[in-house]
């Protein structure tokens, strides 16, 4: 699962929607805990098929969920499920997106079952795209999207089961081109970033409150550190 992610750096995300997409402006603000429920920019393609950046809600209620207030609206989908589950099918063959990130945070079982939250980025420091599929918004939502998730490379596996599908420039541009997708290709766009173009540090606990959007989020410490929050276990909402 990918509960939290990073827009750090707003001109370099900047530049890589120009240098990837063409997308000329992005006038935003650091984020440094992402959550989901929260309004964030994704890349899509309009009804021109020309790459652009939407708004959208992180959680995607289903095509068939018409209501005002949606009792499901799924933040990941396992890659290895998207082309049978119903939830997921359609929008993964129909619309795909690309969104743009940073950095993602999962969380360690420790001991006394507390949960240690850790910061993962590429190496670099470099912006990359997260694989993800969506719905159009009704009359009373926004459209909504979810993250693709996958299995973990020898980095993340250590703290968690899954990671997010880390695309780079050329393969998020693929990514979101219009058509139906096979399974094989859907293998070969969501298998594990390599881990050796990755690095990782525990952070504070700071991060579980999905309100707590401050640059401390990020900062490396101890793994036995006490780090102030409010609970051990992440808030989703």
């Amino acid at each position: 699962m990918c509960g939290r992610y990073t827009l750090l750096d707003p001109q370099a995300v900047e530049a890589a929607l120009a240098g990837t997409f063409g997308i000329r402006t992005f006038a935003r603000k650091s984020r440094y805990n992402i959550a989901p429920a929260q309004i964030n920019p994704v890349v899509a393609l309009g009804p021109d098929s020309a790459p652009r950046l939407v708004d959208m809600n992180w959680g995607m209620v289903p095509f068939w969920e018409r209501g005002a207030k949606p009792t499901f609206a799924p933040i990941n989908a396992r890659s290895e499920e998207v082309l049978a589950k119903p939830t997921f099918s359609h929008a993964v063959q129909k619309r795909r997106c690309a969104v743009p990130a940073d950095g993602f945070y999962e969380w360690r079982t420790v001991g006394n079952g507390t949960k240690q939250p850790f910061f993962f980025s590429l190496r670099d420091a470099a912006v990359f795209w997260i694989a993800g599929i969506y719905e159009d918004g009704a009359e009373t939502r926004p459209p909504g999207y979810a993250l693709l998730t996958t299995r973990p490379n020898e980095l993340v596996a250590g703290t968690h089961s899954r990671m997010p599908v880390i695309l780079s420039g050329s393969r998020a541009k693929a990514w979101i081109e219009p058509g139906p997708i096979t399974p094989s290709v859907l293998a070969a766009f969501t298998s594990p970033f390599p881990a050796d173009g990755m690095r990782a540090w525990p952070v504070s606990r700071l991060v579980n409150k999905a309100t707590v959007d401050v640059p401390e989020c990020v900062a490396p410490v101890s793994e036995t550190e006490d780090a102030s929050a409010s609970t051990d276990q992440p808030e989703l909402f």
